[in-house]
């Protein structure tokens, strides 16, 4: 999942920048619009790059599965 993420990002940051090459007369609201849509996917492939320790979401969901297991081993310790 993590690399389809960073192939999406890197491939929108070569779309914005070939549009923005492609037209010669951008305003400033234009200029304004192309910082962000490059901001955006830079700033997550920083994220990407930096952030080796797993993040709350992870950590969360990984709880709830360890829990379900739980579960089902009461579970199934109750019928033998």
């Amino acid at each position: 999942m993590r690399l389809i993420a960073i192939i999406l990002n890197v491939a929108l940051i070569g779309t914005v920048v070939y549009l923005v090459s492609e037209d010669t007369h951008l305003k400033g609201k234009e200029i304004a619009m192309a910082a962000l849509f490059l901001s955006a996917p830079i700033a997550n492939l920083a994220v990407f790059y930096f952030s080796n320790s797993e993040s709350w979401i992870s950590l969360y969901f990984k709880r709830k599965a360890m829990e379900e297991k739980a579960k089902i081993n009461r579970l199934n310790d109750k019928k033998s």
